[in-house]
């Protein structure tokens, strides 16, 4: 079974999640097992040492739970073996406790126990059952997955029965991972809103890798494909990243090989493009998608081959996103030294810039009060200019309140002194992208944390903009 980036992190980033799981399962009351034993197979070596502090925090005694008790707790009992009822009843259990967002723990616990099911199992427990259909999305997606890995056509006419497009988006992960296009080619035999919803889900949570086969045939069917072309921008950057993870691929990886493919593909695409002005679609928007995708999905195999690739591409085949990027990866896997020799080698002002900026937040992932120190031993030009925008940039990502004016104006306020304060406000307001979200630059620096005569410097910087 497939997961997704965000679910293999969770799994497997959360050290604690077997010892929860030990404890979750030992209890003898109060959770999905109800009784640690009754899923032996699963048990950690601990299992069956009470937690410290109960399933969930509850000192232990605390829960009652007379309602789901697994009579057999014989140790060789599995999940798989339950009767189809009980199996619902610890799925349904699951979910009430966990909520929608399932924790790493339940994460754990379902990678354990849905691959014990049988194709008649799981089919039964994704339909209509005596106590309700399972609604939980995560679970649900489990299920999908167990399915279509057992009996891909089953899970694809079983998600057509129900009308259910998680299943059926699912279903194209894992048929994906065999044959990407084979499995797009089944978008067109849905009805369009079925296959619209259906390809959203796939492209959403398919990544570079996890995808395989001819990115040629990949792209004939999906020109060929109409719920892809009622998706718009909305598709684009999935299908970028699946086409360039598919070309990651390939035998010949020289930037020369994959720019003549990334224009071969731009070209078949470009017919999804529904007007000249439109910029979905549009073959630059895409070339640059593509090797965005491709880097990405080559970055995560081969780092240094990926750097390698990066200083082989011709500067006008890269945008200045991609800097940030390629930045951010030689820091990770050569520390800030490397990502500083990026920027500096840069003619172009905003390639520097941008990979300043990825510099300076791979620095702040690692030490964030050593990041901000370091910005005021910056000499002025481009590469400080740059981190001053990478502040910003992580504002919004730690907040997740993109193009939000207060994290915008709070992040300027962490910056240790006064001179780095205005300089960051300053290209905050003179930068269009910044401040072309709703506020004008007057009404921005109304709301800045600093004194009136420093407003009227900012103004006098950023002229013509003239104080009310």
């Amino acid at each position: 079974m497939s997961l997704t980036k965000i679910q293999t992190i969770l799994i497997l980033g959360g050290a604690f999640a077997a010892g929860v799981l030990a404890g979750w399962m030992a209890q003898p009351h109060a959770d999905v097992s109800a009784a640690g034993a009754s899923l032996g197979g699963l048990s950690s070596p601990t299992a069956g040492a009470q937690a410290v502090n109960g399933a969930r925090g509850v000192a232990p005694g605390a829960e009652t739970d007379a309602g789901f008790v697994v009579p057999n707790r014989s140790e060789q009992e599995r999940f798989g073996g339950f009767d189809l009822q009980k199996q619902a009843d610890v799925l349904r259990r699951l979910a009430q406790r966990e909520g929608k967002e399932l924790r790493t723990s339940a994460l754990a616990l379902l990678a354990k126990i849905v691959p014990q099911l049988s194709a008649d199992q799981t089919a039964a427990l994704l339909g209509d059952l005596s106590g309700g259909r399972l609604e939980n999305l995560v679970i649900r997606r489990f299920l999908a997955e167990r399915l279509a890995e057992l009996d891909a056509q089953r899970a694809l006419e079983l998600g057509k029965q129900l009308g259910d497009t998680k299943v059926l988006g699912a279903t194209l992960m894992v048929m994906g991972e065999e044959d990407a296009a084979k499995a797009l080619a089944v978008v067109k035999t849905l009805p369009l809103d079925q296959g619209k919803e259906a390809l959203t889900y796939y492209l959403q949570q398919v990544g570079g890798g996890q995808g395989k086969g001819s990115a040629l045939e990949v792209a004939a069917v999906l020109k060929e494909t109409p719920a892809l072309k009622e998706l718009g921008i909305n598709g684009v950057f999935g299908v970028t990243d699946l086409l360039g993870g598919l070309l990651a691929q390939q035998e010949d990886r020289s930037p020369a090989a994959v720019l003549a493919a990334v224009k071969s593909l731009s070209a078949e695409l470009s017919v999804l493009k529904k007007d000249a002005s439109a910029h979905t679609y549009d073959e630059n928007a895409l070339n640059t998608g593509m090797l965005q995708g491709f880097l990405k999905s080559l970055r995560d195999a081969d780092p240094r081959a990926a750097s390698a690739f990066f200083d082989g591409l011709p500067d006008a085949a890269k945008s200045p996103w991609m800097f940030s990027e390629e930045a951010y990866a030689r820091f990770k896997n050569g520390g800030v030294e490397g990502a500083i020799a990026l920027a500096e080698k840069q003619v172009n002002e905003e390639f520097a810039k941008r990979a300043a900026s990825g510099a300076w937040w791979g620095l702040a992932q690692q030490d964030r009060p050593g990041a901000f120190a370091w910005i005021e031993s910056l000499p002025p030009g481009a590469f400080r200019n740059g981190v001053l925008n990478a502040v910003l940039w992580d504002a919004w990502n730690q907040s997740m309140s993109w193009g939000s004016d207060r994290s915008a104006i709070d992040a300027g306020a962490q910056l240790l002194s006064k001179a780095s304060q205005m300089d960051y406000f300053a290209s905050l307001l003179s930068d269009r992208r910044f401040w072309g979200r709703g506020s004008a630059p007057s009404e921005m620096i109304a709301q800045l944390p600093i004194s009136e005569e420093e407003k009227r410097e900012l103004y006098r910087r950023i002229a013509p903009v003239k104080p009310k």
